[in-house]
Order: structure tokens, then sequence, then C-alpha cells
């Protein structure tokens, strides 16, 4: 008897979880049929990578011929190794990206509840949803590459980081500091995540976790690079500061101080960075009405600023080929915080609605504020005609100015309308449809005249 109540506890409580994120479920399973039924694509860096993942299996350690052990952090390599060894899957890179893919998944879910700590839940599932239907993280995610990896964990120290400030815990901020060291441990592009946390720690600053903290949040990671580094791997630890990429030295052509810019342009399309800067705008127009969200886009402006300009200067000032020629990678963790600037013009409409003031004045922050929305729509469905015509082409180059660019190949070329597009198709409409009903309950507030109620969550 105990049993079948538990049981039956057990699936209302189920039920339950399934009625409350039933929206996060749609966009979540959608982005996995687009992603599945993309490339998968290849080019040197991932078949290297492929390589060193193999090397693990073969030699214990992450080598990509023997006796040359890669110049990368080694822990993703290992965790592809786990999943080649349990699920049998690294035979070849059309089957092992699986590996990579799962975590571009992780990387969505994890934007999710960024969005969720910054601006509410409704603009951490838009958030999500653009970075899911981006070409750029969808070729990332098909590709045998750590980026994903390394993406993933740094959200995910991100996120905890964030929990543990806000619930003033220095539990959490001791798991906080471990994923740290999992992302560095997986690639040095982790680094970068820790702008927004130090904005947010100087922001939501509380009593527990002090200054002091700060400095015991780096421990885990200063220990497991030393024992990979200077232990287990038989190599000094500057190995880790010193790349290749930092002394390849560009002597093809000459960048402009905007190549990032143009990058982005190029990649993620006019409709997209439209609506991000009418996102920001909004904010600089109304401080005021927009104070409790404000300090949000701070942190996704600074950060977005920090990663270009660092690059930039690697680029321009240091004459530094990789930087310019691959900003794909470069570049990659600044695009999470775009789409949440990009997202964050739906709470921001919702403040606008809600607000009281001069009539006239209001009417144009709701153009403007309708105008993102509009601009936020267009940009999916752009993204979305790109990535179904994936499957056609035997070659994707992300241009960054001029004929410099960073190319894939696919490995899964067709030359003609494969029904693999149609459930990509059908991807993309779960992903809206959930969104829509995601925001049911505000049309109902519309066709009630209770604008006035509307949260920040809107």
């Amino acid at each position: 008897m105990k049993t079948k109540t538990a049981a039956k506890c057990y699936w209302q409580n189920f039920l339950g979880w399934i009625n409350r994120h039933y929206s996060l479920i749609g966009i979540l399973v959608g982005s996995a049929l687009i992603l599945f039924t993309s490339g998968p694509f290849t080019n040197w860096d991932s078949t290297t990578e492929f390589q060193a993942a193999t090397g693990v299996i073969q030699w214990g350690k992450p080598y990509y011929r023997l006796g040359d052990i890669i110049n990368q952090p080694p822990l993703g390599f290992y965790i592809e190794a786990l999943f080649f060894k349990t699920f049998g899957i690294g035979t070849s890179q059309q089957t092992a990206v699986t590996v990579t893919t799962l975590f571009g998944l992780g990387c969505i879910f994890m934007l999710y509840k960024l969005g969720e700590a910054f601006y509410g839940k409704r603009a951490g599932l838009f958030a999500a949803s653009l970075f899911a239907l981006t070409p750029w993280q969808v070729v990332i995610a098909r590709t045998f590459l750590i980026d994903s990896q390394c993406l993933f964990f740094s959200l995910l120290y991100l996120v905890v980081g964030i929990w543990a400030i806000r619930k003033d815990s220095v539990k959490l901020w001791v798991v906080a500091s471990f994923f740290f060291a999992t992302a560095l441990l997986t690639k040095a592009f982790a680094v970068f995540m820790l702008v927004p946390l130090g904005l947010f720690y100087f922001s939501f600053h509380q009593k527990k976790v002090c200054p002091m903290h700060l400095l015991f949040f780096f421990l885990p990671a200063v220990a497991f690079l030393f024992l990979w580094y200077q232990v287990l791997s038989g190599l000094s630890i500057l190995t880790f500061v010193r790349h290749d990429d930092f002394f390849t030295f560009n002597t093809i052509s000459f960048p402009s101080l905007f190549f990032v810019g143009n990058f982005l342009r190029t990649t993620l399309g006019v409709f997209f960075l439209i609506t991000a800067v009418l996102s920001a705008g909004l904010v600089i127009a109304r401080k005021k009405l927009f104070s409790v969200i404000r300090r949000f886009d701070i942190i996704c402006l600074v950060t977005i600023i920090f990663i270009a300009v660092f690059n930039t200067i690697l680029a321009v000032g240091f004459n530094l080929k990789v930087p310019y020629f691959n900003p794909v990678k470069y570049d990659y963790q600044l695009l999470p915080f775009l789409c949440l600037l990009a997202a964050s013009i739906l709470p921001k409409c919702g403040l606008i609605f809600s607000s009281v003031g001069a009539k006239f004045r209001r009417i144009v922050l709701l153009l403007i504020a309708c105008s993102g929305i509009i601009a936020l729509g267009v940009a999916m469905c752009v993204n979305m005609a790109a990535i179904g015509v994936f499957h056609t082409s035997h070659s994707l180059v992300f241009l960054v100015e001029g004929e410099v660019g960073y190319t894939f190949y696919n490995l899964a070329q067709t030359n003609q309308v494969s029904n693999l597009v149609y459930i990509q198709y059908v991807g993309f409409m779960l992903i809206v449809s959930n969104l829509l009903l995601s925001c049911r309950d505000l049309v109902e507030r519309q066709l009630n005249g209770g604008w006035r109620a509307c949260s920040v969550d809107a």
C-alpha cells in the first residue's frame, strides 16, 4: 500500500514538474532536433582534438600522436574518452561529436538559468532559444571541439557563483570554485566568465562571501593545474600560458580595429545586433524605470566589451594570427551575453507597459521595445533559414573581414533537400510554440487590461 502511495506521489510530483517547466523542455527538445540533424562538421582543429581524445584511450594521456601531447588543458579529452569507453561512440568524428552536442544542449540550459537569474524565467527562455538558433552555436556544438565543454562549465560556475552570492552561502561558493577549476582545466577561455562573476560580486556583495573567499576561489584551479602540468604530464606549469597561439604572428593580412564587430555582424546578422542595441538603448533612455535590471545590462555589456577588446588587443596590438583568423572560438564566450542583452528587451517592454508618466515618451519607448521584439523574431527566423541549408554546404566559412575567415567542412553533405530539414523545422516550431506559450499569461493580462500588474519577469 505504501509502495503504491509513494509511486502515486512520485508520479504527481513528476507531472507537476513537467507542468512548471514544459516550455523549457519543449525548447530543449526542439534544440536537440535541430542539433542532431545538422552536420557534423570538422576542420584541422577538430581532427587534432579527436586524435587527442582517442590518445587518452590508447596511451592514457591526450597525445594527438605518440609522444606529442596536445597544447590544451586535459580534462575535456578525458571526459570525451570516458564517453567513448562507456557508450562506444568514438569510432569516428561523426559519432564522437555526440559528446560535444550534449554539452551544447547543456549550454542552452545553463544560459536559461543565467537569464533566469538576471532577468527572469521568460527572458531566460528567449535568450536560450536565440542562442540555440544561432548558426555559430550550432556549428560549434556539432564540431568535435572542446569549446562547448568549456562554455558549459564556465556558465555552470558563473550560475553557481551567482547563487552563492545571492544566498550568502560559503558552501555554494566552494562548489563554484571547483566548477571554475573544472572549466579552466578544460580550456583557458574559462577565465572570461570571471568578469561577469566579479561584477556581480561587487554589485550584490553580502556578508559571508567576503574578499578572503575570492582568494580561496582560485585554490582548486591552481592545485589542479599544478597537479597536471607539473606532476602528471611532466610539463612545466608555465605551459598553461605558453600556448602556441601566443607565438604565432600574423604575416598574411593586417586586421582592422573593428574586426570583431565585423565578425559579429556577418555571423549573427543585423537583426540580432539591432535587438541588442535597442535593448541597451532603452536602459540609457530611462535609467530610473529600468533601475532594477540596469546592473544586469551593465554586466552583459562590460563582459561583451572586455572579451572583444581583449581579443582585439591580441590580434591588433600583438599581431597574433589565431585570435584574428579564429574569433569563432576566441569570442565564443561573449555570445551568451549578447543573447541575454537581446532577450532582456522582453521584461523592459513589460516595465514600459506598467509605467506611468508622459504619454508621448511612453509610446516612443514602447515602439522601440516592440521594434526590438520584432527584430528578435526575425533574427530567429533568418538564423533558422541559414541552419536549414547547412546540409547542402560542403564547407562553411565564418568570415571576419575580407577573405579572412575560419572554415568548417560538412561530414554529411547532401546535394538535395533531406528529410532531416523537415525534422529541423519541427524543432524550430517546437521552440517558437513554447516561447509563445510562455507569454500566454501576458496576453491574458492584456485582454483583461491588467498590464499594470506586469513584473520584471515579464
